[in-house]
């Protein structure tokens, strides 16, 4: 293929535009992803139950499954050994 020297600089020109057009999309979607918090709320939502599974033991949040997890219960032990 040949091109003459105008093809060149329009491959150029059209090179240009489609860069700067990409890198404008890039960053309005960058900015909607920022102030929306999309992948803020993807990661502290689950979060929140698998660290309450962890430090606490139970698939809620800490604070409020704290008193679901069995340690927690009073429990009612008798200290007789069964030797009669």
């Amino acid at each position: 293929m040949t091109f003459h020297r105008s093809q060149k600089g329009q491959m150029v020109v059209e090179a240009v535009l489609l860069m700067t057009v990409l890198l404008g999309m890039t960053m309005a979607v960058s900015k909607f992803l920022h102030q929306s918090q999309i992948a803020q709320k993807l990661t502290s939502e689950p979060w929140a139950r698998l660290s309450g599974m962890i430090e606490c033991g139970v698939w809620k949040s800490c604070q409020s499954g704290v008193a679901l997890h069995p340690s927690s219960r009073d429990r009612n032990l008798s200290l007789d050994t069964g030797d009669r």
